[in-house]
């Protein structure tokens, strides 16, 4: 099958204020039948306030912004979108991905 109409996007670098608004955008990009596979954080350690800065990551300041599961889920509901897969990785310092020797 053709899979040109798939997007990926780590949500979690965009203020959560802003989640629903790019959510209806990304439901009109893609074609019918088309995927969003994107990343969230937990929504349990960045529940609070609108969203926590990092002020130095890799020379920048990073956004880390996400809703509660249950929100998120309203959230694609509303904007045409549904979840067909969920996973929950917890991505620590020391981990797989390290090991991996990626560098920035």
């Amino acid at each position: 099958p053709r899979r040109d109409h798939e997007a990926f996007f780590s949500v979690f670098h965009i203020p959560r204020r802003d989640h629903e608004a790019f959510f209806k955008r990304v439901a009109g990009w893609l074609r019918p039948g088309g995927s969003f596979v994107f990343n969230l954080g937990s929504g349990m350690d960045d529940g609070e306030g609108d969203c926590g800065l990092e002020t130095y990551f890799l020379g920048t300041t990073m956004v880390w912004s996400s809703h509660a599961r249950d929100k998120t889920t309203a959230l694609l509901s509303t904007s045409g979108l549904s979840v067909v897969k969920e996973e929950l990785k917890t991505v620590t310092v020391g981990d797989a991905v390290d090991d991996a020797g990626l560098k920035f």
